[in-house]
This record gives C-alpha cells, sequence and structure tokens, in this order.
C-alpha cells in the first residue's frame, strides 16, 4: 500500500508557471517579489517602532 502524500502548493510554494502568467516575464517577477519584501519589512520596522 504506497500512497504518495503531496505538499500543497498555491501561496507558501506557488507553481512558476501560474506567477508568469501574471507577469510579462521572469524579471518582473523578481521585481514584485523585491517590492513586496521591502513593504513587509518596513511594516514589521514599524511595528518594532511602535508606531
Amino acid at each position: 500500500m504506497s500512497s504518495s502524500i503531496t505538499a500543497p502548493e498555491g501561496i507558501i510554494n506557488p507553481p512558476i508557471d501560474e506567477l508568469l502568467e501574471a507577469t510579462d516575464s521572469k524579471y518582473s517577477l523578481v521585481i514584485y517579489a523585491a517590492k513586496r519584501a521591502r513593504q513587509i519589512n518596513a511594516y514589521y520596522s514599524q511595528l518594532g517602532e511602535g508606531l
């Protein structure tokens, strides 16, 4: 009885093909990811400062 359980895909590990449908190229996908990372870092920075 061999059963293979695959990890769910989605927000944590999105398939690259689905992400590329929303953008023009891999380069623009990297730019979007970098901008989002900066937003998240700024948010947590504000929480630490008590703003």
